[in-house]
């Protein structure tokens, strides 16, 4: 593989495309007490994205992509239908799904499909324990509804079929760089925007704060010393892309200097988004990941003790710029800032005891005691808990108590177990452990070429999604399994290119 290029055509593209993306959803959410058009709008866009997959798949594919990765919940566009909502991420998979099985020749699309469960047994293995939780729900009388919502982010494993057969070319990889470094300008941008909006206070912020709700793009949140939390879920792509350039910038394979200063600069700007968005589960991962990087930096790819204290140095520096560069956009003197806060006041604030931390540790005992009842083979999807939460939002009037029914945990890999057992989570980590081995395998036999750099970079990105998940879930939800799925892919090329 030729040294990445993570700024081309292809990024300013897909940067043009995804900001033209949030200004019509930003729009249509303004204008809705004057004119509704999200119905008509959502029905053209569904249609217009099955005629561009029957003519250019691939396409289609490449905004699936995008849209999980910059789209948090997957709500930038929905679509209400009596009590259920259908978001944009449903209708882009709906639309792959049918475009890929209309446009494929029945014989092929049979035969990459075999292809792809022999290539990825684990694959198979995943979707018996799937289907038998589905099952195992099913005869315990579990209610529909949970159900159809507690499996629907596990049938996104079902892209890797249409995913592997369209991507095929090694151009595709060179895109999917270029589409992953876009969509992290945005992210960036979209968060420091939001900031600046909120800490001035300007007239924009209730409809900036309606939509970014509105589209469960994220949570925001005013904090005791008057700074605004910004977090979304969609952010996991900012920490995986800080090891991802940190593996690349620090394995020294980077001749050229403009990519390299392009790559320490994107990391100063992702460390203030993980800064901005305060989330401990995030640091906790970004901690573990920097210490494996450090591990695989002296062992797999074998740098001197001279370059890892350079970089640690550096990482440090980017640390640095970027929570300057929070401070410089939150006390920007135009026009004056609403709050004034000091940096240390935001340590001290996530060191506190909070409602999300005192809701997970209320929901341990009940959950604990559920997985009790089938801790091998799991009660299936839909199986829920009732525990009493101090959550201000729970407790209201009408439940003082507090009790809340939920079958969604933030204990990612309780969660599992709960639902496929001890059983299946082995399988899963049989999957993630397979990937590892392919990358592992790779890199050592590869340590020269930048594809080794890159493949170090995507390791330590999964491997802090491993840490988060403990606290957060993203490995059963799309922006996990569909980072998963961009391994999958990435590793296919990994070995063509040794053979």
């Amino acid at each position: 593989m030729n040294e990445p290029n993570f700024f081309g055509k292809t990024t300013r593209t897909t940067f043009i495309f995804i900001v033209l993306a949030e200004l019509l959803s930003f729009a249509l959410y303004w204008l809705k007490d004057v004119i509704d058009l999200r119905l008509y709008f959502f029905i053209l866009l569904f249609f217009s994205l099955i005629i561009l997959g029957i003519f250019r798949l691939k396409w289609l594919i490449f905004i699936a992509i995008i849209e999980l990765i910059i789209g948090s919940k997957g709500h930038l566009f929905s679509l209400e239908i009596f009590d259920f909502v259908v978001s944009i991420r449903l209708a882009i998979f709906l639309s792959v799904i049918i475009c890929w099985l209309l446009t494929t020749n029945p014989i092929k699309l049979v035969s990459s499909v075999v292809n792809v469960l022999k290539q990825f047994k684990c694959i198979f293995y995943l979707g018996i324990v799937i289907a038998f939780a589905l099952f195992f729900a099913f005869f315990r009388g579990l209610p529909l509804e949970n159900i159809f919502f507690d499996i629907n982010g596990w049938l996104f494993f079902l892209y890797l079929f249409p995913w592997f057969y369209v991507l095929a070319d090694k151009k595709d990889i060179e895109a999917i760089i270029q589409i992953f470094s876009a969509c992290l300008i945005t992210l960036i941008s979209k968060t420091l925007i939001f900031l600046y909006v909120f800490s001035h206070q300007l007239p924009l912020m209730h409809d900036l704060y309606g939509w970014g709700r509105r589209t469960l793009w994220g949570e925001f949140t005013i904090l005791d010393n008057g700074f605004y939390r910004i977090f979304s879920q969609a952010h996991i792509y900012v920490i995986i892309a800080f090891f991802i350039f940190l593996a690349i910038a620090a394995g020294n394979k980077i001749s050229n200097r403009k990519t390299k200063l392009y790559l320490w600069l994107m990391m100063s700007a992702l460390s203030s988004v993980i800064f901005i968005g305060l989330s401990r589960s995030f640091w906790v991962g970004l901690a573990v990941g920097l210490l494996i990087w450090l591990f695989f930096a002296a062992y797999l790819i074998k740098l001197s003790s001279k370059k890892i204290i350079i970089s640690i140095l550096s990482v440090g520096a980017t640390f640095a710029v970027g929570f300057a560069l929070i401070i410089a956009v939150a006390d920007f003197p135009f026009p004056k800032p609403a709050i004034k806060f000091e940096a240390s006041d935001l340590i001290n604030e996530r060191l506190k005891e909070d409602s999300a931390i005192s809701s997970r540790w209320s929901q341990l005992p009940a959950l604990i005691k559920a997985i009790a009842k089938h801790p091998v083979i799991g009660s299936g999807w839909g199986s829920k808990i009732t525990y009493q939460s101090k959550d201000p939002r729970i407790k209201t009037l009408a439940n003082p108590a507090g009790q809340y029914t939920t079958f969604t945990f933030e204990w990612g890999y309780l969660d599992m177990i709960l639902k496929f057992g001890l059983a299946g989570l082995m399988v899963y980590f049989y999957l993630i452990y397979s990937l590892i081995k392919k990358f592992v395998v790779f890199i050592k036999k590869n340590a020269e070429q930048h594809s080794a750099v890159l493949s170090l970079g995507l390791m330590l990105g999964l491997a802090a999604i491993l840490v988060v998940h403990f606290f957060s879930p993203y490995l059963n939800h799309p922006l996990g399994i569909g980072y998963l799925l961009l391994l999958f892919i990435f590793s296919r090329f990994n070995e063509e290119s040794r053979q």
